[in-house]
């Protein structure tokens, strides 16, 4: 009973610092190895404008090296789409002598943030050689060249914060309280059930090439900043992307119309608005309801997809 008791408060505690973000970068902002606060304090002088533009994003940068070469490590919660080059087009005239990486954490950087989110305090309410015995296990787990692997392919379709926690609270959930503790296989279940998404098996298995292509065009189009488009407009990046590719794949508009409406039917795009239903599909303004990270693993999936358009 009090093993149990261990592991539920090993649960709960572990789950609080998940949804707390100021918890999750503490390590980062204190670190006294970087220059964080005084390349913040530049920074936060010059985009004030851009966070609000993130709307209810975190921004985390940080900084390494003081030489011609300014390396930051730039974390991301929520934000749009592109933050870094944003940013950096932003901040450039305060380091015209100098030029921006934006790099995602390093293996060790990344370790360091697990094990501060997943390990237990020695001198705490937790027996002690519960605490040990809890760290070493995960210390295991996180050098474990499987869970690297498991890692890296959360961070292939989604290299945000926000999507590593959603992982780990998965994660933590599947913990058997009975064994009170955290397994390589809480991680394998984990990462199973956040692949398992209907809209990327959608993807995977019901798109045709063309409607890969449509998807593509779409983002490309939102990439641009182009708030309205229609099929129109589609047809207008499809036709860029066939003569700038030369590519083989290229179909007549009525088919790409069955195409575009198959997609909608899937509920992979949608109309923006209810009015104008008297109007043809073509004129009515859709935006997509996938993310860049959602389209890039279907496009993978198939050797004929256009990922490099993307």
């Amino acid at each position: 009973m009090e093993g149990e008791n261990q592991a539920e408060k090993a649960l709960i505690l572990i789950r609080s610092r998940i949804c707390n973000p100021s918890y999750i970068f503490t390590p980062f902002s204190d670190s006294p190895e970087s220059n964080y606060s005084k390349l913040k304090f530049i920074i936060s002088n010059s985009v004030t404008d851009f966070f609000i533009a993130c709307n209810n994003s975190t921004l985390l940068l940080g900084p390494r090296g003081c030489g011609k070469i300014a390396v930051c490590s730039l974390f991301r919660v929520n934000c749009i789409r592109d933050a870094d080059q944003l940013l950096e087009k932003r901040v450039r005239s305060h380091f015209s002598h100098r030029k921006l990486l934006f790099l995602p954490p390093s293996k060790e950087e990344l370790q360091k943030l697990l094990e501060h989110i997943l390990s237990l305090p020695i001198d705490s309410s937790f027996s002690h050689d519960y605490a040990i015995e809890f760290n070493a296990k995960l210390h295991k787990i996180v050098g474990d060249c499987r869970f690297t692997e498991i890692v890296d392919t959360l961070s292939g379709s989604d290299s945000t914060v926000n999507h590593l926690l959603k992982f780990l609270f998965r994660a933590v959930c599947c913990m058997d309280l009975d064994f009170g503790f955290l397994t390589l296989e809480n991680s394998k279940t984990a990462i199973l059930s956040i692949q398992r998404q209907p809209k990327l098996e959608c993807l995977q298995a019901d798109c045709s090439i063309l409607e890969l292509y449509i998807l593509v065009c779409m983002m490309r189009l939102e990439d641009k900043e182009q708030n309205s488009y229609n099929f129109n407009s589609v047809m207008k990046e499809y036709k860029g992307i066939h003569d700038s590719y030369q590519t083989s794949d290229y179909y007549a508009r009525n088919v790409c119309l069955r195409a575009f409406e198959h997609l909608l039917q899937c509920e992979l795009i949608c109309f923006t608005e209810n009015r104008g239903q008297s109007q043809s599909v073509e004129f009515r303004p859709v935006k997509l309801l996938i993310s860049s990270h959602e389209l890039y693993p279907g496009l993978k999936s198939n050797r004929s997809c256009p990922v490099s358009c993307l």
